[in-house]
């Protein structure tokens, strides 16, 4: 078959099975985006497309190196002119604890399920852009607490040139963002995060807006929800302490903040994820 005119709003979805077809082609279609559903041996027919996005949590470390397959199949026998794919991101478990293999196999990019909205379709926007370490940085800004621990700012002017916002404000969301990565369980003011960060509102919100997508307070609450996730997954803290230590005193507003992104309560998410945990030892429920 002809193979179908490139289109970088195109994004393969191959063998998805983690998210329901229609959550993801609407939060795509959202984002200005095309979902085109393919099995891995159709990707022949739409390897030109702008982005590819494999099921690891479903299928493995597989989802990746089949595709990978296809594509060198697919690409032509030349040195000089070697075939430039799409950029793959992987759908891996909220569990999944060798995130480096995603990389070392060809990723650039992971997304966790149950995943935030927000956070997908900026992970989607930032693998379609060209590549650089500014990209990179920025990807891990918004990686779990205990990833974050050890990013480090790129100093020099060369890396930051090509980034779509300016210098000034990379580095200002560089500076917010670290700072509030620290201050998960406390309660931030505007005016005291300003005053720390010695900028203004409108600076703050422009950067935030730049980089992320969203404004400072909205990011945030997606990052103390998202590390109360992971606690939820990984440890057998009660669910009080775990509210506590990502900044609801009170652990029905927690609930209620954790319901509306997650869509489950964070006691039904800790089962759903044990519930998973058990299936996959061969454990019947």
């Amino acid at each position: 078959m002809e193979i179908i005119k490139k289109n970088e709003n195109d994004v393969l979805l191959v063998d998805i099975q983690s998210i329901e077809p229609q959550h993801i082609s609407r939060i795509l279609s959202e984002a200005g985006y095309n979902a085109i559903y393919i099995n891995k041996d159709e990707y022949k027919k739409q390897s030109t497309a702008g982005l590819i996005i494999v099921d690891v949590k479903t299928h493995g470390y597989g989802a990746i190196t089949d595709l990978k397959k296809e594509q060198q199949d697919c690409s032509p026998q030349s040195e000089h002119q070697p075939e430039q794919h799409p950029p793959l991101l992987a759908i891996v478990d909220v569990l999944e604890n060798n995130l480096s293999a995603i990389f070392q196999l060809g990723a650039v990019d992971y997304i966790s399920c149950p995943f935030i909205i927000a956070e997908f379709k900026n992970r989607v926007k930032l693998a379609l852009q060209p590549k650089n370490s500014v990209q990179t940085f920025i990807q891990r800004l918004n990686a779990p607490v205990d990833e974050y621990i050890n990013v480090n700012v790129p100093t020099e002017v060369e890396t930051v040139k090509q980034i779509d916002f300016e210098q000034a404000d990379f580095i200002l969301v560089y500076k917010a963002a670290r700072y509030l990565k620290t201050q998960l369980a406390s309660d931030i003011k505007l005016k005291d995060l300003l005053r720390k960060l010695g900028t203004n509102k409108n600076k703050l919100r422009k950067a935030f807006k730049s980089c992320f997508g969203t404004s400072v307070f909205i990011w945030l609450t997606e990052q103390r929800l998202k590390h109360a996730a992971q606690l939820l997954a990984t440890t057998s803290q009660s669910i009080g302490k775990i509210s506590e230590q990502v900044g609801y005193p009170n652990s029905d507003n927690f609930s209620t903040a954790f319901k509306r992104l997650y869509l489950l309560t964070p006691s039904k998410y800790r089962q759903s994820i044990q519930n998973k945990v058990l299936l996959a030892k061969g454990v019947v429920l």
